[in-house]
C-alpha cells in the first residue's frame, strides 16, 4: 500500500469513526474515543519500530514513563500532555540507546526488561506510584473532552502521515532492508534511528496520557506487557511500515477486546493465548529467518 492510498484510507476511516461516533451511545462513544487512542498507539509503534524491522517487546514502557510523569507532576490537563509528550520522548531515548548496541531478537528481549522494571518500582515505591492500585486521574479525564480527544488523534497521525512521506520515513525503510548498507551512503544512521525513536515514541506519550486519563486511572496495568504488545504487534504486522494498517488494526482490536471483557471474559483468555501464537510467529518470520 503506497503512502497516498494510506492516507486515503486513513481519511476514509476518520470520516466514518467520526460518524459512527455521532450515531453512538454514550457508552459506545467512550469507547470509540479509547479505540482511537490505541489505534493511535498502534501507528506510532509501526513507525517507530515495525517500519525500521525492529520488534519492540516493552513498548508499554512508553505508556507508563508518559502516564507516570504526566499523572505526578500536574494536574492541568495541558500541562500534563505537554510532560507525558517529554516523558515519552525521555522513554524514546533510552530505546534508541538500546539499538546502538543490540539488534535482532536481542533488542527484542532487552526492552522486554523495561516495563518490567518499571512495574517493580511502581509497586515498590507504592506511597509515590500507587503500584497495581493506581493513581486516579478523574480530574485529568473531567478536563479532556471527546473533542479535543479526536483533534489531537488527527493531528497527530497527520504529523505520521507527513513523517513517512519524508527522507525519514524512506529511510526507515532502508533500514528495515538492509541495515547496514545504509552508512555506505554517507548517512550517520544512529541519528537516523533517534529521531525515529524519539519523535514516534513523543507522539506515543500524548496518545498514551490520553488514554488512561480518558479510563481514569494510571497503574501498573497498562504496562504489563500482555496483552497491549500483543496488540501492538499484531497491528502493526499485519502490514509492516503502513500506519494507516496499523490505526485500523489497533482500533478493531480494542474494540475486541473491550467486547470480549465484558461478555466474553473466559474465552477472552483463549483468544489471548491464540493471539500469542500468532505474534511468535510473526517475530519467528521476522528473525529465524535472517
Amino acid at each position: 500500500m503506497g503512502i497516498r492510498a494510506q492516507v486515503l484510507t486513513l481519511l476514509a476511516s476518520i470520516v466514518l469513526i467520526v460518524i459512527a461516533y455521532s450515531l453512538a451511545s454514550p457508552h459506545f462513544k467512550y469507547v470509540f474515543i479509547l479505540a482511537v487512542l490505541f489505534g493511535v498507539l498502534a501507528a506510532t509503534y509501526d513507525f517507530s519500530s515495525a517500519k525500521t524491522g525492529y520488534i519492540n517487546l516493552g513498548y508499554t514502557f512508553v505508556i507508563g514513563v508518559a502516564g507516570y510523569i504526566g499523572a505526578l507532576l500536574a494536574s492541568n490537563i495541558w500541562i500534563a500532555l505537554f510532560l507525558s509528550a517529554v516523558g515519552g520522548f525521555i522513554a524514546g531515548v533510552i530505546m534508541w540507546a538500546l539499538t546502538l548496541k543490540l539488534r535482532g531478537p536481542y533488542f527484542a528481549v532487552a526492552t522486554m526488561v523495561l516495563p518490567l522494571l518499571l512495574i517493580y518500582l511502581a509497586r515498590s515505591a507504592y506511597p509515590i506510584f500507587k503500584g497495581d492500585d493506581g493513581i486516579s486521574l478523574w480530574n485529568h479525564s473531567q478536563q479532556l473532552p471527546d473533542a479535543l480527544v479526536l483533534a489531537l488523534a488527527i493531528a497527530t497521525m497527520a504529523i505520521l502521515a507527513l513523517l513517512n512521506m519524508s527522507r525519514i520515513g524512506r529511510l526507515a525503510d532502508a533500514i528495515a532492508m538492509d541495515e547496514m548498507l545504509v552508512p555506505f551512503y554517507g548517512i550517520d544512521i544512529r541519528w537516523v534511528k533517534f529521531i525515529i525513536s524519539a519523535i514516534g515514541c513523543t507522539l506515543a506519550g500524548l496518545a498514551s496520557f490520553m488514554l488512561v486519563a480518558k479510563q481514569g486511572l494510571m497503574s501498573t496495568a497498562v504496562i504489563e506487557p500482555i496483552p497491549y504488545i500483543v496488540y501492538l504487534i499484531l497491528a502493526s504486522g499485519i502490514r509492516p511500515g503502513s500506519f494507516a494498517m496499523a490505526f485500523l488494526a489497533g482500533f478493531f482490536i480494542y474494540i475486541l477486546d473491550v467486547y470480549l471483557a465484558t461478555t466474553l471474559f473466559q474465552a477472552k483468555m483463549l483468544i489471548t493465548g491464540g493471539l500469542l501464537v500468532i505474534v511468535y510467529y510473526i517475530i519467528w518470520r521476522r528473525y529465524a529467518r535472517s
